[in-house]
């Protein structure tokens, strides 16, 4: 049923799906998400979750003053962003962090509470997970909405690395990795017996139900709103959250990114290595032809659709704008 609706999405021209949100006519499903360094990984994201439903994106980029690369950054991600900009598929908004040289994890949580705030009374439903995550789709994704009698629904995380890539290859994210972790994983609090030590999984959640949001995995939901049970099973619905993707594009990403920066590059990156790439997840390869025929249909729609956009201006990797920077609205 899934692979049905993103094959009849994928017959339609790429501008037509989705489009702009409205109180006086609410999108069904859309995606906040914050965005920094994002920019030559974003047109895929954005395609492939066209395909599943996705009515509409919501990018708070984390812009900080404090950061010279930052303006570079912002405008990579407009030029990356700019035909759904165009087609009214997705709104960028500018979060600025006057404090930090880098955003910090608050930052990321301001952002995605401004980004539900601004959203909630024109979308029924609010995906919240990051440009690296790809919603894996058991089931399509407004159906499982439509039908859904909880109001939150956790999404689990399948953890990737870097698949052996010390470059970053010229394929697709979701044919270029293959190596993960092995089993699907959701913690919404910092346990002991958390398998990565650190929360993980995102959510997709009735607009009206979010109260607030005290982190980016799972956000404290209003009274008499209720958490559909997490689904771990092998095939279950999850986000293939694609943690690095070569020593290159972590090198890269380092430099101005919390997550790499609390320990040695190198101590870092071989504990991904460590974790991440001592599994081969079989069911990727069916990008390559190898199994199952109905996700290996997914990829070449992708790619199809992305052949369609102009291509970007500048280079995505190295972007670095003269002043005054793009600022998008």
């Amino acid at each position: 049923a899934a692979l049905s609706y993103i094959q009849r999405n994928a017959e339609r021209p790429l501008h037509s799906l989705g489009g702009p949100c409205a109180p006086s006519q609410r999108c069904f499903v859309v995606s906040c998400t914050a965005v920094w360094y994002e920019a030559p990984y974003l047109r895929e994201w954005v395609v492939y979750h066209l395909l599943q439903g996705i009515d509409h994106f919501y990018f708070m980029n984390l812009h900080t003053p404090l950061n010279a690369a930052a303006g570079g950054q912002t405008a990579a991600t407009a030029l990356a962003l700019e035909p759904f900009l165009r087609h009214l598929q997705a709104t960028m908004w500018n979060h600025s962090n006057i404090l930090n040289p880098v955003p910090a994890l608050g930052d990321q949580i301001s952002a995605l509470s401004t980004c539900v705030s601004r959203v909630r009374s024109v979308a029924e439903w609010i995906l919240i997970h990051d440009a690296d995550e790809f919603f894996y789709p058991s089931i399509s994704l407004p159906h499982l909405l439509r039908t859904s009698q909880y109001s939150a629904h956790p999404i689990p995380w399948m953890m990737y690395g870097g698949s052996g890539h010390q470059t970053t290859p010229p394929t697709l994210v979701i044919t270029a990795y293959t190596h993960r972790a092995p089993n699907l994983t959701y913690a919404a609090t910092n346990r002991p017996d958390n398998p990565f030590q650190r929360m993980n999984g995102k959510c997709v959640v009735r607009s009206h139900c979010i109260h607030f949001i005290p982190h980016p995995h799972r956000p404290d939901l209003v009274e008499g709103c209720q958490w559909a049970p997490v689904n771990l099973s092998t095939g279950a619905y999850h986000l293939k959250h694609y943690n690095t993707k070569s020593r290159q594009e972590w090198n890269w990403k380092r430099r101005s990114n919390w997550f790499t920066g609390f320990q040695s590059p190198d101590k870092r990156w071989n504990s991904v290595v460590r974790d991440f790439d001592e599994e081969y997840d079989r069911a990727q390869r069916q990008f390559t032809g190898a199994v199952d025929d109905d996700m290996r249909v997914l990829a070449p729609l992708v790619t199809q659709h992305l052949r369609s956009l102009p291509p970007p201006t500048h280079n995505l990797w190295t972007y670095q704008p003269k002043p005054p920077y793009l600022k998008p609205q």
